[in-house]
């Protein structure tokens, strides 16, 4: 992975965080896709410029992944997406606007920033999405979380049909101790 270029989501928090961290002690450069600048910045004050850049990338926001642009010599050895968001209430509970940015921000906004990274992607890139065991496991006050994360899931597997050259990974995690579960947030 020495001298490797990532692309990550979610990495100012929770396992997102942690993965960055890995990268960076692993000698990898890594590009942060993140809403707070501000945050990411005093996170990484030390690597910033030198193996971490910034990018600022609001995932909810589906022109702004689609406004990302790179030079033309980027390339990315791998893609790492971590960002995640979860409203556990029951079904009726969720506002309109709940519902929907569960689904964009789990699913959709994956599916849109490849389509936007793709062509940078080098031909044996690392793809890893952070999904959950919640897409195999129906339970009360999670369903929309649970139903975005089984779609990412099959969106995954399907991606791994279609691209055999890339390496794609999904990673269904369990409950783990991080601000996701302090309260409804992005990771």
């Amino acid at each position: 992975m020495k001298g490797q270029h990532f692309i990550v989501t979610g990495g100012t928090s929770g396992l997102g965080l942690s993965i960055v961290r890995k990268l960076l002690e692993n000698k990898v450069h890594v590009t942060l896709l993140v809403r707070d600048v501000d945050k990411a910045t005093r996170i990484f004050e030390q690597e910033l410029g030198k193996t971490i850049n910034v990018i600022p990338c609001d995932l909810n926001d589906l022109k702004s992944i689609q406004a990302l642009q790179f030079e033309d010599n980027t390339s990315f050895d791998g893609f790492i997406y971590s960002a995640g968001l979860g409203y556990f209430k029951s079904i009726s509970d969720h506002s309109f606007s709940e519902m929907i940015e569960t689904y964009q921000l789990n699913l959709i906004s994956f599916n849109v920033l490849y389509t936007v990274l793709r062509p940078y992607l080098t031909s044996n890139a690392h793809i890893v999405g952070i999904s959950s065991q919640a897409a195999f496991s129906t339970q009360a006050n999670a369903a929309h979380y649970g139903a975005s994360k089984a779609g990412f899931y099959a969106l995954m597997n399907a991606l791994r049909l279609e691209s055999p050259n890339l390496h794609i990974m999904t990673v269904n995690v369990g409950p783990i101790d991080t601000p996701f579960h302090q309260k409804p947030t992005h990771q």
